[in-house]
């Protein structure tokens, strides 16, 4: 149970919101892989960030909408949180 809530928090600070990051990811059939030739993020720095181990940073978030081809802030969860997830490089 704590750790659907930790998952929950995390994916309401401001930050990628993690379920819809996946969801889109998913819809389209791609791999972690896939969308990590496309971005220039790494598969591991994707997975960290669609868990909630990590948070993007500003240039990744601005790569994986591009890469969607959806505006910005439809990725981005707008409640926050006491503490930020630690930023992928």
């Amino acid at each position: 149970m704590s750790i659907n809530i930790v998952h929950y928090t995390m994916a309401s600070k401001g930050t990628i919101d993690m379920l819809k990051l996946k969801s889109e990811r998913l819809r389209r059939g791609w791999t972690q892989t896939t969308l990590s030739a496309f971005t220039g993020i790494a598969q591991s720095d994707l997975s960290a960030i669609e868990n909630g181990h990590r948070r993007a940073g500003a240039g990744q978030r601005r790569r994986l909408a591009l890469a969607f081809g959806l505006p910005s802030d439809y990725l981005f969860a707008t409640a926050t949180a006491d503490e930020p997830a630690k930023e992928a490089r």
